[in-house]
């Protein structure tokens, strides 16, 4: 007779979530917990954590409380003293417990280790532990990116990262921990390190086609961003990394296009330095520095071209915004003060003035400036 055949890993957790909040559901009288084997996404909301797994909650949990943060990380303390030793803090950085790992597991070099030697030598051990602890590090994950709460988000990537920093120590040959924890590293802004510990990865497993991967797609999330910035040079110095590892891509065509644009951003610049008081030249200089977030070389370009501004209101107006770009706002309101003088029967200029003295403080003088704008329109 017919049978229904449902293949892939996707489609199967799918069946697995629905039959797992099925059970859930329909049995309020009892406690669950969980080891997590793959993500169970309406989970999430219920879950804390609870020693080496995870508790579901009846109730969706709003957010965490320090005292959740700190019982977990006295549990699991006492687990890496077992372990590997007790002496990954705060302060350890990505970079030092790479280097550890590679002297341990690789080199096996056990001077000064207070672990266990026998964990050391045990794969299976390694990743189910590592694969414990990152399970908790993805529930904060989960929570860094979904709490509105400002404050609790750093609070939770804190916890995250500390958290994958064990976990990667129990286990750095884990595949998951460690492309989970690339992708926690990626989400706070930490290219360099996602990258050491991607490069890590790769040194203690070269075989493995998921340690080339890992390592690529650290390296190339660095990339993008040194792109966006305009950085060029780190852009350049990447791709011709990518080209180092893997030579069939098409990593110098890229390194071709950023050296372009790096002697393009070389020329504009140039072009200011010999006509300083060319208005298009002076905002080709602002938008380069303003993505190289260098605001010193803004400010020298906007004092630069100041010279040569006098009382004319689309100098003083393009030197007013690129003010307003680096949250200069003094100097910005005495540029829209000017401006007011300069032409005071212009709405624009009186609510530019009252906008930036918002930013100020200044409620009742910005109040002043918009009846000013209004009986001028």
């Amino acid at each position: 007779e017919p049978q229904v055949s449902v293949q892939g890993t996707t489609a199967v957790m799918d069946i697995n979530a629905r039959l797992a909040k099925t059970i859930f559901e329909n049995n309020r009288d009892h406690e669950f917990y969980v080891e997590e084997s793959f993500p169970l996404n309406w989970m999430y909301p219920h879950l804390r954590p609870f020693g080496i797994i995870m508790k579901l909650e009846r109730e969706p949990i709003d957010d965490f409380t320090e005292a959740t943060f700190k019982k977990d990380r006295r549990f699991w303390g006492e687990y890496s003293k077992r372990l590997v030793g007790d002496w990954i803090t705060e302060e350890t950085s990505v970079s030092e417990i790479c280097d550890w790992a590679e002297r341990t597991y690789k080199k096996h070099d056990l001077k000064g280790f207070t672990g266990s030697a026998q964990f050391i030598r045990d794969n299976d051990a390694q990743k189910g532990f590592s694969k414990l602890r990152s399970a908790i590090a993805g529930l904060y994950s989960w929570r860094y990116l979904t709490t509105r709460n400002q404050k609790l988000k750093k609070r939770y990537a804190k916890e995250a990262v500390f958290a994958y920093k064990q976990a990667f120590a129990f286990g750095p040959i884990n595949p998951e921990t460690v492309y989970k924890f690339i992708n926690m590293l990626t989400y706070v802004g930490r290219h360099s390190d996602a990258i050491r510990l991607a490069t890590t990865y790769y040194r203690l497993d070269p075989a493995n086609q998921m340690s080339l991967i890992y390592l690529k797609q650290a390296l190339q999330n660095s990339e993008v961003r040194f792109h966006s910035a305009g950085d060029y040079e780190q852009a350049i110095k990447t791709v011709e990394q990518l080209h180092g590892i893997d030579p069939k891509g098409n990593h110098l065509i890229r390194r071709d296009f950023y050296k372009r644009q790096q002697n393009n951003d070389a020329f504009l610049l140039q072009a200011f330095s010999n006509q300083p008081s060319n208005s298009t030249n002076f905002i080709q200089a602002i938008y380069i520095h303003g993505r190289h977030k260098n605001t010193n070389a803004v400010i020298r370009s906007i004092d630069t071209f100041a010279r040569f501004a006098g009382d004319d209101p689309k100098k003083l107006t393009l030197i007013k915004n690129s003010y307003g770009l680096i949250g200069r706002w003094k100097d910005k309101e005495e540029i829209d003060q000017r401006l007011t003088e300069i032409e005071p029967d212009r709405y624009e200029t009186w609510f530019d003035l009252a906008q930036t003295r918002i930013q100020l403080g200044k409620t009742n003088q910005a109040v002043g400036d918009l009846r000013s704008a209004l009986q001028k329109h």
